[in-house]
């Protein structure tokens, strides 16, 4: 027992010196979690065993596409009469909301990002486009001014990747490994809407 926690001790001590350094003790730990972390094998939501990285990759793909394309058969409709008894957008607010985007207003939006947000499927975080601004501004302006008149984005631009991560060692069943029982990682990249 003394011994482990004493290996422990060391373990952490040997992160503190040479742990955030491009060390092949850094490689070392990235390549023991990502190893933790993937599912090899599961049981499917109908309760057959999946041991081939098809099958796994099937069984979840099954399970949260049922859960994410469920409708309600429940829903109302929209009542007209009562969405035009509310409150309306008056003429100064359809100006601004139809309003041409500026450069100036796609700067701003770029610098009220926090550089140190989640990164994109693309593998940059916002600090790279501020960093790199005086490369890349050209281009960035280009393609959000486009969208905003002509309405076409490709799909990669404004995506987002979930990754389940199980917190539990070895999940046995693709029902166990739901939202609650993981750590979601989401790739986000988005563009945000005018206020």
């Amino acid at each position: 027992m003394i011994c482990t926690e004493f290996l422990r001790h060391k373990a952490k001590l040997e992160w503190i010196r040479h742990g955030d350094e491009n060390s092949s003790l850094c490689h070392q730990n990235s390549k023991a979690r990502r190893i933790q972390n993937q599912v090899y094998v599961i049981y499917d939501k109908d309760g057959i065993w999946q041991d081939r990285e098809e099958g796994v990759t099937q069984a979840f793909l099954d399970f949260y596409q049922g859960l994410l394309g469920s409708t309600s058969p429940n829903r109302r409709l929209v009542v007209q009469q009562i969405v035009q008894s509310g409150p309306l957008l008056t003429k100064a607010h359809k100006a601004i909301l139809n309003s041409s985007y500026t450069v100036a207003e796609i700067k701003a939006s770029l610098k009220s990002i926090d550089g140190a947000k989640a990164l994109g499927l693309d593998g940059f975080r916002a600090y790279f486009y501020k960093d790199s601004w005086s490369i890349v501004e050209e281009d960035v302006i280009h393609v959000v001014l486009d969208f905003f008149t002509s309405g076409k984005l490709l799909k990669e631009v404004n995506s987002t990747s979930i990754t389940l991560i199980p917190k539990n060692k070895c999940p046995t069943h693709v029902t166990l490994v739901t939202l609650d029982q993981s750590l979601a990682v989401m790739f986000c990249t988005s563009v945000s809407q005018k206020s």
